[in-house]
């Protein structure tokens, strides 16, 4: 996180070897003077999530129509699950008109072997329809 974070703050998405040293140089800076709670912050607040969509709070207005604070599990999970190719995932609710739930399922359940989900909040979890609203193209 803290390379992707360096690469998206600092340095862009060039394809050379400098630009690859001052990625290393920059995450080597943040893991030194930032904690790890205070990089997911950020990372969170500038990652995109699909086309034209920046950050958590963009993310969650845009696909469920409220602010972060009032994600349910099952949605945030949703949103963690775009993260590794966002464009993607956004054509496919564009799409479908739905979201797939198979990685959601998984980042619950790891939320709850992490002990950030109880059984009882993992299974009304699992139990709760998930409604994404598919965002129009930006």
């Amino acid at each position: 996180i803290t390379q992707q974070l360096a690469k998206n703050l600092f340095v862009g998405a060039e394809r050379t070897i400098e630009r690859k040293i001052r990625e290393l140089l920059y995450t080597l800076e943040m893991e030194r003077l930032l904690r790890k709670e205070d990089i997911l912050s950020l990372y969170l607040n500038i990652v995109e999530f699909g086309p034209g969509i920046y950050g958590i709070g963009q993310a969650s207005n845009s696909y469920f129509l409220k602010s972060p604070k009032y994600l349910t599990p099952k949605e945030a999970a949703y949103l963690a699950s775009v993260l590794p190719s966002p464009s993607y995932y956004f054509r496919k609710v564009q799409k479908a008109g739905k979201a797939s739930t198979w990685k959601v399922k998984i980042i619950l359940q790891n939320m709850k072997r992490q002990k950030e989900l109880s059984e009882s909040e993992y299974q009304n979890a699992l139990a709760q329809p998930l409604r994404v609203i598919p965002p129009s193209k930006k």
